[in-house]
């Protein structure tokens, strides 16, 4: 399957390229201009395309604030969950200033990424209860227990760090690390902070957000 991505070019117009893969790397010394070019392509549309900053507070509270998917997913998004003008410029999530905070504003999200993951499996446990009933009620075969999308969060953690192992219990997310035969648990908010970027990062995709 092909993609169609577009990069600017020496004149700084919008210039379309296509891959066979769904990634694309860039690789930069720095200062030369990476992160100024994510800004530039989240410019070119808002709505969709959400950009991860590489400046962020990821400490976080242990007992999430639960909240309906849908406002969850627009905190993330766009940083409010309102209706105002600038809403879809993402005005809030970057801070309402110049070009440079693009690129430097110290987003914190991390809370509202984890509520929004926890709503999506709780709505996906929902939609899978209620086929289950329906088929009790026409006496049909129940629908084989699908993979949620912490499933697919644990599959990609346990890829990337095979030796400890990514629970969720209670709406609280913890890593569980075996060693000299015994059992170390701990929380989500005692994780390393390289451990914490990469459950931000795999959040971000699992949740898979479009609009």
């Amino acid at each position: 399957m092909a993609f169609t991505y577009y990069l600017p070019d020496a004149n700084n117009k919008k210039e379309a390229y296509t891959t066979e893969g769904n990634s694309v790397i860039i690789i930069g010394a720095n200062g030369s201009g990476k992160s100024k070019l994510g800004a530039w392509i989240e410019e070119q549309d808002y709505s969709g395309i959400h950009r991860i900053g590489a400046q962020r507070n990821i400490n976080f509270n242990e007992n999430i604030a639960l909240k309906n998917y849908t406002q969850a997913e627009e905190l993330v998004f766009y940083g409010s969950d309102g209706t105002g003008q600038f809403k879809e410029q993402k005005g809030a999530r970057w801070g309402w200033g110049n070009g440079l905070q693009l690129t430097t504003k110290l987003i914190d999200d991390f809370e509202n990424v984890l509520a929004a993951l926890i709503a999506l499996k709780n709505n996906e446990n929902e939609v899978y209860v209620r086929t289950c009933k329906e088929a009790e009620k026409h006496n049909q075969p129940k629908p084989n227990t699908p993979m949620t999308v912490v499933d697919k969060l644990q599959a990609i953690w346990n890829k990337i760090l095979p030796q400890r192992k990514l629970v969720l219990e209670d709406s609280k997310f913890f890593a569980t690390l075996k060693w000299n035969g015994t059992t170390e648990v701990y929380s989500a908010n005692q994780m390393s902070d390289g451990e914490r970027s990469v459950l931000q990062r795999k959040f971000c995709v699992c949740l898979q957000i479009k609009h």
